[in-house]
């Protein structure tokens, strides 16, 4: 007779069980689990939730157009770059960085957010220990500046600095951006430092995602903010909020895998 598996390897079987399908994402119970305790989130539980953000954006866009006077498609607000595209975006050439972002329609965007990791290590796309947000702001959206911005917000000290300045550069080479200037010959990159910061090794998914969704609010907004962009994410942005939001995305996917049932 065939043996029976251990009780470590029916844990392990049970890790790999199958939570949620959410378009091009896909959550096992080991990534959700990351959500129920003190513990950092990986590429699956980052990119989960831009992938939501992207469908709200979409529906949000759709809704635009279905009620535009001149027929005109409207061009698209935000557009949200997942942690593998951009670790994969920062570890190619120029050319090939192009290739890979002209898919995703951030030439056509008036605001891009990228998660940024750490991981330099190319064979693993899910490796790295830290996770930050580098938000693009085209010329021509409100508030920008001439030749368009990089804002870096990180929730460690600028631990992701050179990470994030090293992805802008390649995004500029690429001429993947609209109005994009390189950051290493005059175009703009600020590091917001001035943000809240995590106090532990583990919330710093939970913080570049808190900062995405209110970057979100503020690029969809009617009205144009009188605010700075950081200084909105510096009042937004707290420990209560990132504390909040791990329940919060919990309910996200049980919510959703309740309507996908």
């Amino acid at each position: 007779a065939a043996a029976r598996p251990g009780p470590l390897r029916c844990v392990w079987n049970a890790m790999d069980d199958k939570v949620l399908a959410y378009h091009d994402c896909v959550l096992r119970v080991r990534d959700v689990a990351l959500l129920t305790g003190p513990h950092w989130l990986n590429d699956a539980v980052m990119s989960f939730y831009f992938e939501y953000l992207r469908e709200e954006e979409n529906a949000r866009c759709a809704n635009l157009n279905a009620s535009a006077r001149d027929g005109q498609p409207r061009r698209r607000d935000v557009v949200f770059v997942d942690a593998t595209v951009s670790f994969f975006v920062a570890n190619v050439c120029a050319t090939e960085a192009g290739s890979i972002l002209e898919q995703t329609g951030v030439n056509r965007a008036k605001h891009v957010l990228f998660l940024v990791n750490d991981n330099d290590d190319v064979r693993h796309a899910g490796g790295g220990s830290h996770w930050s947000l580098l938000v693009y702001i085209a010329p021509d959206a409100p508030g920008a500046l001439d030749g368009g911005t990089f804002e870096h917000f990180d929730s460690m000290h600028g631990r992701n600095d050179e990470k994030a300045f090293a992805l802008a550069g390649t995004l500029a080479a690429a001429n993947a951006l609209p109005g994009c200037r390189d950051v290493s010959v005059g175009g703009s990159f600020t590091k917001h430092h001035d943000v809240a910061q995590q106090r532990n090794g583990y919330d710093c998914g939970i913080f570049a995602l808190a900062t995405a969704e209110t970057c979100v609010r503020v690029f969809t907004a009617e009205k144009t903010q009188k605010n700075s962009l950081a200084s909105i994410v510096a009042e937004d942005v707290s420990q209560e909020t990132v504390r909040d939001m791990r329940g919060e995305l919990l309910r996200l996917v049980e919510r959703l895998t309740e309507e996908n049932t």
